[in-house]
């Protein structure tokens, strides 16, 4: 910025490609600055798409008394539970929808899905925690989350959760979770080609908050982990896909 000699009078404002301003009783003047190329890195865009993905989760988990309470007991960074949910899953986000490696709860006890299998609408899942056991009375809360792979509207996807108490059992480390969704999440499913469940185990108790980490129902494990959501309902991938019938 140039200061202005010789000036008869106080001007501010833009002539041409030339900016004045007033600093007491002295003119300046620069020249406007080249005009802001808005085209974006596509490492941005892809950034930028991500975080359209993981933002609706967040809100969601975030609506989840039991989910939310996790998040902000945590020992992790980030200050509130709606942050560390898009610092943590952000990365294991594709452009256009999530992934079996996105999860629900932080770190915890090791959690895995050893089967799943549905009849009649009726999701029925095995569960084991690897690493450790919690004992009885626990929640199981799963998040179903669907969508269609390349849909241009990124927008368009379902989420839901079921949350259920799980009372006497006898294995401390072995868990059955049998759930059926809400029919107006049934009818809502067969618009969607594809789907994920995120499941976890929690312990709440005055004393202590224990929780595992987030095992999906992922295709390639060698279990039904991602399933097929089609116009006559749900079916899991195994080597196959199977019928509801």
């Amino acid at each position: 910025m140039a200061e202005v000699k010789d000036w008869p009078f106080l001007m501010s404002g833009t002539i041409g490609n030339f900016i004045f301003k007033n600093h007491g009783e002295k003119t300046f003047v620069s020249k406007r600055p080249d005009p802001y190329d808005r085209k974006r890195h596509p490492n941005s865009r892809k950034t930028q798409d991500k975080f359209g993905q993981v933002v609706p989760l967040a809100k969601f988990i975030n609506k989840i008394p039991e989910l939310k309470k996790i998040w902000k007991s945590a020992n992790i960074k980030g200050k509130i539970a709606y942050n560390r949910v898009i610092i943590y899953n952000t990365n294991n986000t594709k452009e256009d929808h999530l992934t079996e490696k996105n999860i629900i709860t932080p770190p915890g006890l090791k959690l895995e899905v050893k089967e799943v299998f549905i009849k009649d609408f009726t999701i029925n899942s095995y569960l084991e925690i690897t690493d450790g056991f919690l004992s009885s009375p626990l929640q199981a809360v799963v998040v179903v989350y669907a969508y269609t792979p390349g849909n241009e509207n990124k927008k368009d996807f379902l989420l839901f959760a079921v949350t259920q108490e799980i009372i006497g059992v006898a294995d401390e480390s072995r868990f059955n979770i049998i759930f059926t969704p809400k029919q107006v999440f049934i009818d809502t499913l067969s618009i969607y080609r594809k789907g994920i469940m995120y499941f976890t185990l929690i312990k709440d108790e005055p004393t202590q908050l224990i929780w595992t980490s987030t095992a999906a129902a992922a295709e390639g494990t060698g279990y039904p982990e991602e399933f097929l959501l089609c116009e006559e309902g749900i079916a899991f991938i195994y080597d196959r896909f199977l019928s509801l019938n």
